[in-house]
């Protein structure tokens, strides 16, 4: 009988997945209240056909006491999404005390995955906005992006002894938002889809990380 020599390719460990940060909303406050009833409604109906009223009606709030902590509907989206965007920031400088680069990348982008598994209707709705021109989401999403830009390059400069160019972690970030946004829509973020837009996310995200560092003033 012949002996089969089976070659495998050796792939790095991978840290297990990180767990996503709960949603930050304490349900016993009024403004929590009312996240919680903007989260439901915009899952259900989106962004555009979402009235005040209707948080109202499902946060069983006042409409006085709603404007005590929203100044109008705009306010309570970015409240909602600067809100959610933290709790990411946060388990984003959790993942940047991680030993190599591959492993910062491999839990960020974990967290990035399990958050939109955990938002669901939510997550694809405020990402929807958020890349739309004109949505006073879009002005925090920039702010999102050079925050998250600028840990990342602390990260990979942690580990390596130089950052990359930030233009190139930005473009990066970019990309994997447009993988993640491609995914969502298709359908439910598991199995086979899941794994794919893993892959891709972490081989772009580890792609720009080991960039070269910035050259000249430009």
């Amino acid at each position: 009988m012949t002996a089969e020599v089976k070659s495998k390719r050796r792939e790095p460990p991978t840290p297990p997945r990180a767990p996503a940060p709960a949603l930050p909303f304490d349900p016993t406050s009024t403004q929590g209240r009312l996240l919680l009833a903007a989260s439901a409604v915009l899952a259900e109906r989106g962004v555009a056909d979402v009235t005040v009223e209707e948080v109202l009606q499902v946060a069983r709030v006042a409409r006085r006491t709603f404007y005590k902590h929203f100044a109008s509907r705009d306010d309570l989206l970015v409240t909602l999404h600067r809100t959610l965007s933290e709790g990411f920031v946060a388990a984003t400088k959790a993942a940047s005390r991680a030993g190599s680069v591959d492993e910062h990348v491999a839990r960020t982008v974990d967290v990035f995955l399990t958050v939109a598994q955990r938002g669901g209707a939510l997550f694809r709705v405020l990402q929807g906005e958020a890349l739309r021109p004109g949505s006073p989401l879009a002005p925090r999403r920039q702010e999102l992006f050079i925050l998250l830009a600028e840990l990342h390059g602390r990260a990979a400069a942690g580990a390596r002894g130089e950052a990359p160019d930030p233009l190139i972690v930005h473009g990066a970030l970019a990309g994997v938002e447009a993988i993640l946004h491609r995914v969502v829509l298709e359908g439910p973020l598991e199995g086979a889809r899941l794994d794919r837009a893993r892959a891709a996310m972490i081989g772009l995200l580890s792609s720009a990380l080991s960039a070269p560092p910035r050259r000249g003033s430009a």
